[in-house]
């Protein structure tokens, strides 16, 4: 993941490996990461809108199944680059809830994901994931916490809260409605959004100096790498995250917004 440019390198983020443990066991001052939440777009520090998100929902990072961070990637790039808008908290209450994830009992890690509302997929852009990840809370590793921090209690079996399922109230509905409204007007699937900050080589869930509609070209700050990916790459690693119906085909008129092409 260093190498590929998603994970800085372990000096620098303050990480550590696993070493031989059966279950996660963090000390007070880290947090328990998977290899899968980085391909799907988190860093450190964690934006925002995710962190804000965990304290109203009232869980954990490690409760969160890595599609559920790509979902989170999805709709903060997708606001930033295509709708020139910072993430919009009712919106996504709006289009998203959090279920608890059933069968074979209760869990800690992964034990809640993301889901459209009924209703909203005419609302919303495709997003085709890729459902088939097997072992992937196997990998697990530590990172420092930093300032604010975020919760992590991988003792905690998160359980149904109000505010999983809570959509804004009518008063707050009316810049919902022009942000829907701006949303049909954009022709666009999940799986370009992903390969728009892949190209990039941002990661949408990390806190970063300025959104990604003053996004400034190779020479950006908020960048992972400075070296640029082929198109083979791009598709290559966006291709792993979404099912074998996703489509790659850019239209000619959807640009993603930058400080060349800001938004009106």
């Amino acid at each position: 993941m260093v190498t590929a440019g998603v994970l800085p390198d372990r000096v620098t983020a303050g990480w550590w490996l696993a070493s031989g443990e059966p279950f996660p066991m963090p000390n007070t001052d880290e947090v328990v990461v998977f290899e899968d939440y980085f391909w799907r777009g988190l860093g450190f520090p964690v934006h925002p809108f995710l962190r804000d998100l965990l304290v109203f929902w009232s869980i954990s990072l490690c409760n969160l199944h890595p599609n559920t961070i790509l979902h989170i990637s999805i709709f903060i790039h997708f606001c930033e680059a295509f709708l020139g808008i910072l993430p919009h908290f009712n919106l996504f209450r709006h289009l998203f809830w959090l279920k608890k994830k059933g069968g074979g009992g209760s869990k800690v890690v992964g034990g809640v994901y993301l889901q459209l509302w009924d209703g909203m997929a005419s609302n919303y852009i495709s997003v085709p994931l890729n459902t088939s990840l097997k072992g992937w809370n196997s990998k697990w590793f530590y990172m420092k916490q930093n300032h604010p921090a975020i919760r992590c209690d991988v003792h905690h079996i998160p359980e149904n809260q109000r505010s999983w399922s809570e959509r804004p109230r009518s008063i707050d509905m009316e810049q919902v409605k022009e942000l829907l409204d701006l949303i049909q007007g954009v022709e666009l699937r999940g799986e370009l959004v992903a390969a728009s900050f892949i190209v990039r080589r941002v990661q949408p869930c990390k806190e970063r100096a300025y959104p990604a509609f003053d996004y400034k070209g190779d020479d950006d700050g908020t960048r992972e790498r400075p070296e640029r990916l082929s198109r083979k790459e791009v598709i290559s690693r966006a291709i792993e995250l979404f099912t074998s119906s996703a489509s790659f085909s850019w239209p000619k008129e959807t640009k993603a917004f930058n400080c060349t092409n800001p938004p009106p």
